[in-house]
């Protein structure tokens, strides 16, 4: 990858997750739907930036490598925490959860649904099974 794409991409990144209003006093669930919902609002809003940042396949190859992207290093510990007591492997839990924010998050982009906090919340507690 390009070194001053790749820098781009960590800034932008950097910077993403600086905006979300995180409180480290809540519980990793609660972070998590921040996340979501922020990602879900930021979408429409501003959907080229989303594009680079999260879905184009350049970006991508980051991905491997989180500790070079404090977005996605910041999400991977929040399901580490929440994977304290279930059978799926962080990764598989990560993968899963990941997945549907982003799925979400394109049916959103797309007019296809809008945003459900509950529907978010629900998923997310079918996908830690029921945990906390």
């Amino acid at each position: 990858m390009n070194y001053l794409f790749q820098k781009v991409v960590i800034q932008l990144s950097k910077r993403f997750i600086e905006q979300i209003p995180l409180n480290e006093d809540y519980s990793s669930k609660q972070q998590l739907l921040i996340i979501a919902k922020y990602i879900c609002q930021s979408i429409t809003m501003h959907p080229n930036q989303m594009d680079f940042l999260f879905y184009q396949l350049s970006a991508l190859d980051l991905y491997s490598n989180a500790n070079q992207y404090p977005f996605l290093q910041k999400v991977k510990a929040l399901i580490t925490n929440l994977n304290s007591s279930t059978t799926l492997s962080d990764q598989d839990l990560f993968i899963q959860i990941w997945s549907f924010i982003q799925g979400y998050a394109l049916l959103i982009k797309n007019k296809i649904t809008r945003y459900d906090a509950q529907l978010v919340e629900y998923t997310l507690n079918q996908l830690l099974k029921g945990k906390d």
